[in-house]
């Protein structure tokens, strides 16, 4: 074999290993996005039965700064969010202007009242949102955003991830056990 044909051969074998190394780190960086893509809308739920021997829960409204007396009376949805959390966000902008009071439907942090004030006046957010006054935050949430499905002082159903409104207001029509 001649010294011309072995550098062909050779130089053809680092384009081969280029093309495959290029193509490698294409991978990397697609499956990275598509990691980021997956965890942002990961969803997981299940059928929970919790009494919280309770049947009011005080929550302070974030747009008048007063104490409301939540009674736990029929079905109410608690979703949990945090200020920082970016799914969280996501969804309360698609969500609009679609929360209506008679869905039941509570949007509940156990940040600060002034940082959630903040950030419900920089988003303009116009649902209302809260601060929970209460554990429940420190003793049910693993996960941001999650939603909770209540029926009168039980805890039926929990969702982690984030959800469309629709999909929040049909579990807050099932039937749990």
């Amino acid at each position: 074999m001649t010294h011309v044909m072995k550098n062909k051969i050779l130089y053809s074998l680092l384009i081969i290993f280029g093309a495959i190394s290029t193509y490698f780190i294409y991978l990397v960086i697609d499956s990275q996005r598509n990691i980021d893509k997956y965890f942002t809308n990961y969803i997981r739920s299940q059928e929970v039965s919790v009494s919280l021997k309770k049947s009011n829960w005080m929550l302070t409204n974030a747009q008048t700064g007063l104490e409301e007396n939540i009674e736990l009376k029929g079905r109410k949805a608690i979703v949990a969010f945090a200020t920082w959390c970016k799914p969280c966000l996501e969804k309360m902008i698609q969500y609009g202007d679609s929360v209506k009071p008679s869905d039941n439907v509570f949007f509940v942090s156990d940040e600060r009242l002034e940082l959630i004030q903040e950030f419900q006046k920089k988003h303009n957010i116009k649902m209302p949102l809260y601060k929970d006054t209460s554990d429940f935050s420190e003793r049910f949430v693993l996960v941001l955003p999650s939603l909770f499905i209540m029926k009168d002082d039980s805890l039926m159903y929990k969702v982690e991830g984030p959800l469309s409104y629709e999909g929040i207001l049909d579990r807050i029509n099932r039937d749990y056990r």
